[in-house]
């Protein structure tokens, strides 16, 4: 085989603002390469203006069938630590809100978007445009937050002065998450005293009805046929399949006080009842830290069990409620004793949350902060730059760490809108935005002739495209195409060229998987033939003589559906056969 070896790898990703992708399910041309700017957005708690400008009326919605202009889709994208599993994974909180404020101010629950360093919004059923938002204020133990859209101009609900009552009709407004479209259900009112002490929260009551509260409605509204807001949706998780919500006489009050500042309730963490006999552990299982938060500052990480807070053991008694009864008295200027369990490392500390300072170790090697899920450790594998037999393996990636020896680019879409890493052993990757085109090329060597397989799962709505790549180098690189529809198209990609994209051939083929299933790509680059293969089954061979070596690599693409979610889980170049 004829390699050429870089006379030094690269062993960082590199994210470079070309980006390229793949083409889409309607047969558009990517677009140009060109620059996109950089942008950036935070999720870290802050406080609002306390005179905030009064809303115009005619922003108000005040029927329901206008509702769907003030409802929102939140994906928030953070570190999130399973209580079953103890693993610590990349993940993205999904679910609803509304917006109560032209300015942007909308509510939602705590769970979509505590813990997240980045917030993306969508308005409605524009999915082309996400917007950027920010975290401004916490009621943990009700379930509640306050987001901050970029922009303004927006339209808004108002809360009902009104009584609720049992019997009365209302709808859910959000988004389902195995269909991220808008969706509003009727139903009525069946109960105003359902129990409100779950694992996550503690409420005197919550509301319960007949509406549609899919996966993806938590935290958007209960609204009136006038769109009048008397409720919050609330995510349920128990066998019961209840429907519940936070009533406007719980949550417009505590909204109402998160938004001059007086009641931000959190340390800021994602927190939840724990409890391992086993172990004999009992405390609050903390599933992700707010950044910039007081858990933050103290050092605490996803994973870590709160054991003492304050002169009381959250979670003995088998409730939350000790642990809301701390933190709803929590003041900034009086820092709370605290003491946490890391089954991560079996270490133990402690220390005054609200201090500013980290908490202190008994162990040898101190208190120290663990990296974030991008681990920086190198993959164990072999590349094999002897191979010269068919079917002999060149390299053979598996993805068990972070991928050091790739190169990451797009050319077309946010780059800040795509994230990856490492989870369960598969390379994760996910996107927020449309169109955008994300590459990963493989650093280390050039070769002429290769065979490439990619097995990979999609997770995500059903339209996405997964590309397979050889012969990259700065002439261009030849691209096998294929969406998650079976249509496929074969490119030469020019950078020279205003439109870039050459399609050397375009077809189906029923031998895909469809739906949320799992793929192997192959495409074979040998001489002039380029092959590829669907599950094992060719569906074409097309010649081109314009390139004869580079790298290779693989592409994921998004088309018009978010979110993509695909996971890698093996990736193999070897001689052709």
């Amino acid at each position: 085989m004829n390699f050429n070896l870089p006379r030094k790898a690269s062993l960082f990703t590199v994210l470079v603002i070309l980006f390229s992708g793949a083409c889409n399910a309607a047969q558009e041309t990517p677009a140009s390469k060109t620059a996109i700017p950089s942008q950036q957005s935070t999720a870290t708690t802050t406080s609002i203006p306390t005179e905030t400008p009064e809303p115009t009326k005619s922003d108000l919605i005040t029927n329901i069938i206008d509702a769907q202009k003030a409802v929102i889709k939140i994906q928030s994208m953070g570190n999130f630590s399973d209580p079953e599993t103890g693993e610590l994974n990349i993940i993205s909180g999904r679910g609803s809100g509304f917006i109560i404020h032209p300015s942007g101010i909308a509510v939602t629950n705590d769970h979509v978007v505590t813990g997240a360093e980045e917030i993306k919004v969508w308005v409605g059923d524009d999915i082309s445009a996400s917007h950027s938002a920010k975290l401004i204020g916490v009621s943990e133990c009700a379930n509640l937050a306050i987001i901050d859209i970029d922009g303004d101009g927006y339209s808004y609900f108002d809360w009902s002065q009104d009584k609720v009552e049992i019997g009365q009709e209302l709808y859910t407004a959000g988004f389902k998450l195995s269909e991220p479209v808008y969706s509003l259900s009727r139903g009525v009112i069946v109960s105003l005293d359902v129990e409100g002490q779950r694992s996550w929260i503690y409420l005197d009551a919550m509301i319960e009805h007949t509406a549609d509260a899919s996966p993806g409605f938590t935290g958007g509204p209960l609204l009136l046929a006038n769109a009048k807001v008397v409720g919050v949706n609330f995510g349920e998780k128990n066998s019961n399949q209840q429907k519940l919500g936070i009533s406007n006489e719980i949550a417009k009050p505590i909204v109402e006080e998160l938004l001059i500042g007086e009641k931000n309730t959190t340390f800021g963490i994602n927190g939840q009842l724990f409890s391992d006999d086993e172990e004999e552990i009992k405390g609050i299982w903390i599933s992700s830290v707010q950044p910039g938060s007081f858990a933050d500052e103290a050092g605490l990480e996803a994973g870590d069990i709160i054991t003492k807070l304050g002169d009381k053991n959250p979670g003995a008694g088998g409730t939350i409620e000790e642990y809301c009864e701390e933190i709803n008295s929590f003041n900034s200027d009086d820092p709370i004793q605290i003491e946490i369990s890391r089954p991560s490392t079996g270490q133990e500390f402690r220390g005054k949350i609200g201090s500013g300072e980290l908490l202190s170790s008994a162990t040898p090697e101190g208190f120290q902060k663990t990296p974030l899920v991008e681990q920086t450790q190198v993959p164990t594998f072999i590349l094999n730059d002897e191979a010269n037999q068919p079917g002999e393996v060149i390299f053979d990636y598996g993805f068990e760490k972070e991928i050091s020896e790739w190169e990451s680019f797009v050319t077309n879409g946010d780059p800040t809108s795509v994230r990856s890493g490492i989870v369960d052993e598969n390379f994760h990757v996910e996107f927020s935005n449309v169109y955008t085109y994300q590459y990963y090329i493989f650093d280390l060597f050039e070769i002429e002739d290769v065979k490439l397989e990619l097995r990979a799962a999609n997770l995500g709505g059903n339209n996405n495209n997964i590309s397979l790549v050889c012969r990259n180098s700065e002439a261009g690189w030849y691209e096998f195409n294929v969406a998650s529809n079976g249509l496929y198209w074969i490119y030469l990609y020019d950078p020279d060229l205003e439109e870039p994209y050459k399609q050397l051939w375009n077809g189906g083929s029923f031998n895909i998987n469809l739906g949320k299933e799992e793929n192997v790509y192959s495409a074979i680059c040998n001489g002039e033939d380029l092959t590829l293969l669907i599950n094992g089954e060719e569906a074409i061979t097309v010649k081109d003589q314009s390139l004869t070596i580079g790298k290779v690599g693989f592409s994921v693409s998004s088309y018009n559906v978010t979110p993509v979610i695909v996971e890698v889980e093996q990736f193999t170049a070897s001689v052709p056969k």
